[in-house]
């Protein structure tokens, strides 16, 4: 229903509606949150001060159980319409970003999980974090990686960045 609501152009107060119905029924349901998330983007129906006031909402509501998860989940899955830009002002906050992601593999440490964590430390630019928990990694997952020279890129970056030798 999220999805025709924003195809359908709804209004917030009524999109806004349809989400707490939602969120009642399973409020751990993440994709509420996401869908939700991305009505929020300005190519659709907000701007980013509305997204980061949804965000900061779902995380409060959710901080007890989760933590930072949300924050970190939430603009993870605008991966696809943030890109570069999700560490742009008035988007994503790298540290809370970071401790979200701490949250997800300090309960979920699988290899998907911790290629995110070293993508968007990248992204951030936050060797520290890169040298940290680039060598936990069994593998690199292309679906997130993409370009196959960019793990690669960011790694030499990182330890580039710590004054070590490669």
């Amino acid at each position: 229903m999220q999805t025709i609501a924003l195809a359908q152009s709804w209004p917030m107060d009524m999109y806004g509606k349809l989400f707490q119905e939602g969120v009642e029924k399973e409020p751990t349901y993440y994709f509420l949150y996401f869908n939700a998330a991305s009505y929020f983007l300005p190519r659709w129906h907000g701007n980013p001060s509305d997204l980061a006031k949804f965000v900061d909402y779902a995380v409060e509501k959710s901080s007890l159980q989760e933590g930072q998860t949300l924050y970190a989940r939430i603009y993870w899955s605008l991966l696809w319409a943030l890109r570069e830009n999700t560490f742009a002002p008035a988007y994503a906050q790298w540290p809370r970003m970071r401790q979200g992601f701490n949250d997800i593999v300090k309960s979920y440490p699988d290899n998907w999980n911790l290629n995110a964590f070293v993508y968007y430390a990248c992204m951030a630019k936050d060797s520290a974090t890169v040298r940290q928990i680039a060598p936990k990694l069994k593998s690199i997952e292309k679906d997130l990686w993409e370009d196959p020279n960019a793990y690669r890129s960011c790694l030499e970056a990182a330890v580039k960045g710590s004054g070590k030798a490669p």
